[in-house]
């Protein structure tokens, strides 16, 4: 009887085992699931319309945080292209990019250059802001309790400095029509003595691509 119950014990916590490993797979491809599902929606093509202005927008953003070049100034640069359609037949596209940059940097060059396949073309900018940033974030360790429970605790905090430069330009039917046919597209910025170049991965270029293309209620 006493084996029995052994039989009994050691059944119910193997399910019990195995009904926790499945929780926690399930859980763990949630949260895949949902990362992938953020970044998919933060990179997507999205079609707006904006009544008030009479205004048909289409939006692609991108976000990139390494340079081809080794040793840069560069943390993080975030691209949001915008094409907007007006009432009466016309249309433009802007660029709107946020360069982040070590405190010791030198101010962003006021142009950047499109370097796409074997050409390049020079686009002057408009700064729009250059800002110091301090951001904060805890530093954390686990800890032993005494019921021998690992807890993470905040054991200090992280300082960090940046400059965070906002700049604008817009692109002609020229350049739309070069990054059309492209087989690679780089950008690349001066800040003092360096030069910071990033690039698009393919995905990203073919969503540039289609975002070129989208047009309003199509």
């Amino acid at each position: 009887m006493e084996e029995t119950s052994m039989k009994k014990l050691f059944n119910t916590r193997k399910i019990a085992a195995l009904s926790m490993g499945i929780l926690t797979l399930f859980l763990l491809n949630s949260c895949v699931l949902l990362l992938v599902g953020m970044t998919h929606q933060n990179n997507r093509v999205l079609v707006e319309s904006d009544r008030i202005r009479n205004i048909d927008r289409v939006r692609l953003n991108l976000h990139h945080n390494r340079s081809v070049e080794r040793r840069t100034p560069l943390i993080s640069v975030s691209q949001h292209f915008l094409r907007e359609f007006r009432g009466d037949g016309t249309n433009n596209f802007i660029v709107y990019e946020t360069l982040r940059l070590s405190q010791r940097s030198f101010p962003v060059e006021p142009f950047i250059f499109f370097m796409i396949d074997n050409r390049h073309f020079e686009i002057p900018v408009r700064v729009l802001t250059v800002d110091r940033i301090q951001e904060t974030t805890p530093t954390t360790e686990r800890v032993l309790t005494s019921d021998s429970v690992f807890v993470r605790v905040v054991t200090g905090v992280h300082e960090s400095l940046f400059w965070e430069s906002r700049i604008r330009y817009t692109l002609n039917s020229q350049i739309l029509n070069a990054i059309l046919d492209a087989s690679r597209l780089q950008f690349r910025y001066y800040s003092g003595p360096y030069m910071i170049t990033t690039r698009l991965s393919g995905g990203e270029l073919r969503r540039l691509k289609r975002m070129i293309r989208t047009l309003p209620g199509v």
